[in-house]
């Protein structure tokens, strides 16, 4: 157990130094999901990614309606999701969705 613990530690750290990469901040986290801040609504990202086969969860509370959460994956996983999330935020950027 401690040894499966210990590497959902590691992927979740490896995770989320790829999602700051991007320029994103996230909140700390001892859990099995990272909660990610965005330039735009959770809700937005959150559609394109499931267009793309990517499951995430939005919020639609005002207070944290900027934010997605996200499940630590298998290391092959989290990198598809990291390239998916880039690819999803430079489309947002480059239509000007309103932030």
């Amino acid at each position: 157990m401690k040894k499966i613990v210990g590497e959902v530690k590691k992927l979740r750290e490896e995770l989320r130094r790829g999602v700051e990469k991007l320029g994103l901040r996230v909140l700390p986290s001892e859990t099995n999901f990272l909660f990610i801040e965005l330039p735009v609504k959770g809700e937005i990202v959150a559609k394109e990614l499931k267009k793309r086969g990517i499951l995430t969860k939005y919020f639609r509370r005002p207070e944290i309606e900027r934010f997605l959460r996200v499940s630590v994956a298998l290391r092959e996983e989290n990198k598809v999701f990291l390239e998916n999330l880039r690819d999803v935020l430079e489309m947002i950027r480059s239509r000007g969705t309103a932030l």
